[in-house]
């Protein structure tokens, strides 16, 4: 097997106006990859201004102690079993305090199916 032949620069154009490319955003390639500490520019910035913080930026301290990842599982399973209704356990979800993410969460995702759909035997 030959390896595919090293495309010219003309060829390289000709497949880049196809593709619809007709600037060049900047002389140096942008790695997405890498880590963006750095990120590529014409001109110097500014070097940046000191961030002040308010009461409402922090988020405030949680009064109680962390659960252990096994009691807060044990804590969501025991709590799932109690709800008669998907409701009901929609609001328990919304009131549990034994995950990290709910604290940086904007919302609750719960449920996208029919409530009257047909339950299966493992229940």
């Amino acid at each position: 097997m030959t390896p595919d032949p090293v495309p010219t620069v003309q060829q390289l154009l000709a497949f880049y106006m196809e593709a619809g490319v007709d600037c060049a955003l900047t002389e140096e390639s942008v790695n997405r990859l890498a880590e963006p500490d750095v990120i590529p520019g014409r001109r110097e910035a500014a070097p940046p201004s000191p961030v002040r913080t308010t009461a409402a930026a922090v988020p405030a301290a949680r009064s109680e102690a962390a659960l252990a990842p096994e009691v807060a599982i044990q804590s969501a399973r025991e709590a799932a079993r109690t709800a008669p209704t998907l409701e009901a356990l929609r609001a328990l979800l919304e009131n549990f305090d034994g995950c990290a993410l709910k604290h940086t969460a904007t919302r609750l995702v719960f449920s996208d199916g029919n409530p009257a759909a047909r339950q299966s035997a493992k229940a």
